[in-house]
């Protein structure tokens, strides 16, 4: 049994990300037009990039520590670098490699805050079972 949740854990993870990423960027599409017209409003804009990016990703850290069999911090980090490149978040990455570098660093900076928080949720999650 434990390794079929550890065969599954990661495409399990990795489909319900593109799916929540998928859900918000058809949800949030229309909010990222504020974009331009001064340094706030542009900062503004780019917020739905950096929650469409963040909230599937962390989805991924969580989601694949608590389907994984193993309990450990181990698994914590594993998916945490995991979540990095193959989560919802990674793909809104790729969705601007050349167009505009205020959209890559916000789809970045959504990654990187989103495995964080994933991460800091996972540890709280391990901690409250072993009790």
């Amino acid at each position: 049994m434990k390794a079929i949740r550890w065969i599954l854990s990661f495409p399990i993870t990795v489909v319900l990300s593109v799916v929540a990423w998928m859900l918000l960027s058809e949800a949030l599409s229309g909010v990222d037009l504020t974009y331009g017209g001064g340094f706030w409003r542009s900062v503004i804009g780019l917020c739905p990039i950096a929650i469409t990016a963040a909230v599937p990703t962390s989805l991924f850290v969580v989601v694949g520590v608590a389907i994984a069999p193993s309990q450990g911090r181990k698994v914590c980090f594993v998916f945490f670098g995991l979540s990095l490149l193959f989560s919802g978040g990674g793909i809104e990455l790729l969705r601007f490699p050349e167009i505009d570098q205020g959209f890559w660093f916000a789809a970045a900076s959504g990654i990187v805050v989103g495995a964080l928080f994933g991460l800091a949720f996972a540890h709280r999650l391990q901690s409250r079972s072993k009790t």
